[in-house]
């Protein structure tokens, strides 16, 4: 993976910079150009009515899904993340079935492929595991399925979730590393009437493909988001 060969399609501070995960209440949706306004209105939503919007600086350029119900034919449903200037799914994750029967299946590790829609081919996958029991742990392999990289999730962040579940938000905290090194992280912000999670590839460099880093981070928050 070259970073220059993906940055026709991508704002460069997602494959290289920062930026911030926030949700949003249903009530701002004038507030965001092109025809996924249209789009977003007419799903069904759980209870809250919350977008869950990609920014970078001040702008919101993607917005992040869980996408039960195929909203975005032909693409398959579940969690994604879409483009806002120009609607349409960016990258989906596509949930394999788990293995084994009763306890064994539910200890499996959460395996999903992840798609690039623009370029209709898999990039990598997300093997995942803990979360309930133990802190979250993702082993990130390429096309190949060779081992590309880790998210783990942080004892004192796995630790505090379930008070600040019932408050309402968590304190999820997230690092990337490629052989050892960290190369990336995402964490909770504290803000005010809204849930907020900053992500930092600027480390990357090419290390870790930045589109399987946004995917682990789609997985993980795309619970925050009603749609």
């Amino acid at each position: 993976m070259k970073i220059d060969e993906l940055r026709g399609g991508w704002p460069e501070q997602i494959l290289t910079g920062r930026y911030t995960f926030r949700t949003r209440r249903r009530d701002f949706l004038a507030a965001i150009p092109g025809g996924i306004v249209e789009e977003l209105s007419g799903l069904d939503a759980t209870p809250g009515n919350e977008q869950l919007h990609v920014r970078i600086d001040d702008r919101s350029v993607m917005v992040v899904m869980r996408d039960r119900h195929r909203a975005w034919a032909p693409a398959p449903a579940g969690p994604k993340v879409c483009g806002i200037d120009q609607p349409g799914p960016l990258l989906s994750l596509l949930r394999r079935p788990r293995t084994g029967a009763g306890s064994q299946s539910w200890l499996a590790p959460r395996v999903s492929d992840v798609l690039d829609n623009r370029l209709g081919m898999v990039i990598g996958t997300l093997h995942t595991t803990g979360g309930v029991v133990r802190p979250t742990r993702t082993v990130i392999t390429d096309p190949d399925g060779r081992v590309a990289g880790f998210m783990s999730q942080s004892l004192l962040s796995w630790a505090c979730q379930p008070p600040q579940s019932f408050m309402g938000f968590r304190m999820l905290r997230f690092t990337f590393t490629v052989e050892g090194r960290r190369v990336a992280h995402l964490r909770h912000s504290s803000r005010r009437f809204a849930k907020e999670f900053r992500a930092d590839v600027s480390r990357a460099g090419g290390l870790l493909d930045p589109r399987l880093i946004l995917a682990c981070a789609i997985e993980q928050l795309a619970k925050f988001s009603s749609y």
